[in-house]
């Protein structure tokens, strides 16, 4: 099995809210040094999630491999990395295909071939449960996730909605969130895991209605675990985890034409298939096999070391 180095047995650790114009220089900086000591950690490979450029930049200097998974839409900070320091094959990842296709285009093609490793999901922290007669919506309550629009979609419906998750815009949410709220629509707060897990287990289906293209959709995911179809938002990597079998998809700007037949075919769906798809697709032994795999890969392709397989995860 593979030995995961983290962050903080570093001295590497940087709070991920601080903003990032008051931040990256310290982050830069901290990563440049972790590069001139990566020899003294003993590992074989650093696996690299983070949207700083310093380590794409600095990676030719180590001798060990580098691989960079990509989970938002192109940045111009790391876009600026691969092109003074284009990636060798196999060292790039996108959680989606949409994802990789969106960094292809921005770099025309010519410097980044990223493969896909979707993310995976623990399906024993979101079992399955036994459905219910509400609706669910649940994330970052920010505008680019849109609980606006799934309060709209619960009203169309006629059936009650309950809205989980930080008020990560608290300005935003009272303004255009708390006004609605009260009746059918029901603000439930920032739940933890357990607790999160069992209201969406018991709801009808989830509502995922994002106003940006999704990267992943890991909260459409996290809610097929449960057994709870999904109505979601045509956007960005979502139609690679919203299949047939787990959910379905609407238009962004026509859903109101869809969203009553859509509800009447996720509801047919049985709640163990609806899972099953998830635990077989997106499941995290699935999502650790491909991972260790390129760990492999590269390793052999670099001539490093190897053995037990030590990574540091960043």
């Amino acid at each position: 099995g593979t030995r995961i180095v983290a962050p903080d047995d570093l001295g590497v650790s940087v709070d991920p809210s601080a903003p990032w114009e008051e931040t990256r220089g310290d982050v830069t900086r901290a990563y440049e040094a972790l590069a001139a000591h990566i020899d003294d950690l003993g590992v074989d490979v650093v696996h690299n999630h983070s949207l700083n450029p310093a380590l794409p930049r600095v990676r030719h200097r180590l001798d060990v491999p580098v691989l960079t998974t990509l989970h938002t839409p192109p940045l111009v900070p790391m876009l600026g990395a691969f092109r003074q320091a284009p990636p060798a094959p196999g060292e790039v990842v996108a959680v989606s295909d949409h994802t990789a296709q969106q960094w292809r285009e921005a770099l025309h093609g010519d410097l980044l071939h990223p493969g896909v490793v979707h993310n995976g999901v623990d399906t024993e922290s979101w079992p399955l449960g036994p459905g219910g007669d509400a609706l669910v919506w649940f994330g970052r309550l920010v505008p680019e996730k849109g609980p606006g629009t799934a309060i709209a979609m619960a009203r169309e419906l006629g059936m009650p909605l309950r809205l989980v998750g930080p008020r990560s815009d608290p300005e935003w949410f009272d303004a255009q969130i708390r006004p609605q709220l009260g009746g059918a629509v029901e603000y439930l707060g920032h739940l933890g895991p357990p607790h999160l897990a069992e209201v969406v287990g018991t709801s009808a289906a989830t509502l995922v209605t994002p106003q940006w293209d999704e990267p992943f959709g890991l909260i459409a995911a996290e809610s097929a675990a449960c057994g709870t179809p999904v109505i979601a938002l045509r956007r960005g990597g979502l139609p690679e985890i919203v299949t047939p079998e787990v959910g379905r998809l609407l238009p962004p700007a026509t859903w109101r034409g869809g969203v009553t037949g859509a509800l009447e075919e996720v509801l047919g769906l049985e709640r163990t298939d609806v899972r099953q798809s998830i635990v077989s697709r997106l499941g995290l032994d699935r999502m650790v096999d491909a991972y260790e795999g390129r760990y492999e890969q590269l390793i052999r392709a670099s001539g490093s070391r190897g053995g037990s397989l030590r990574a540091v995860g960043l």
